[in-house]
């Protein structure tokens, strides 16, 4: 049977699933064993799976799926995006993207509501967008201080890529209680930890947040891939 024109087939969906696995056990947040417990399967079962001697059938894509939290239609973004950097970027830089209705930052509770009334063209800089990608106004974070000076606006790309991938250079739209910011991540095993400007350099003072194996999503929502100023958007 031929792929289907976007490249989304059954077996692209359990590639791109078993590599957003691989990359979690490579940032320290999973182990083999952890999951095969979690699955009721032997850990050599994974081990193979894993290193493609033997297929992933359904059932088990199906418990994997269950078990990160993830549909299969977070996986077809990945794809997507994908797609968009190598045969789209041209037509992605001009296209309209929108812009959540509340500003992110110290006081505001985090929503996805989108603001109805605006739009905003991709800034002309950025390659590859994905066209779920969306705008966030900024409120003012006193610990973010020379990153945010003079800027009101960023754009977060939620992709599975981005916000399971650590980044040491990258700044991350993270959900802490009720309230998401923008801060530095670091991955461990059954922990994240977080970092502002003042405690960027001292590791010690870093902000531990204990998850379990499944809840990386729950608390990183997207990387920021342009800081600027609502009025250039215009």
């Amino acid at each position: 049977m031929p792929e289907p024109a976007n490249g989304f087939t059954f077996r692209s969906a359990h590639a791109r699933l078993l590599a957003q696995v691989r990359t979690r056990m490579q940032n320290g947040e999973l182990t083999e064993r952890a999951l095969a417990r979690r699955l009721g399967v032997s850990q050599s079962h994974i081990n193979n799976v894993l290193r493609g001697r033997r297929n992933l059938s359904q059932e088990l894509a199906d418990s994997i799926l269950k078990f990160l939290k993830y549909s299969l239609l977070d996986l077809h973004y990945d794809l997507e995006l994908q797609a968009c950097v190598g045969d789209h970027a041209a037509r992605m830089d001009r296209m309209e993207i929108d812009v959540l209705q509340d500003p992110i930052g110290g006081g505001n509770k985090w929503s996805t509501l989108r603001d109805s009334r605006i739009r905003y063209q991709c800034p002309l800089s950025l390659r590859g967008v994905p066209n779920y990608a969306y705008f966030c106004r900024l409120a003012r974070d006193p610990r973010m201080t020379e990153i945010l000076f003079g800027r009101d606006m960023v754009l977060i790309d939620p992709s599975l890529t981005a916000r399971l991938t650590d980044s040491p250079t990258s700044i991350y739209l993270v959900q802490i209680g009720s309230e998401a910011l923008l801060r530095w991540v670091r991955g461990g095993f059954r922990n994240l930890y977080v970092a502002d400007e003042i405690t960027l350099d001292r590791p010690v003072d870093w902000e531990r947040i204990p998850i379990r194996e499944d809840q990386r999503l729950d608390v990183i929502k997207g990387r920021a891939i342009w800081i600027g100023n609502e009025a250039a958007l215009r």
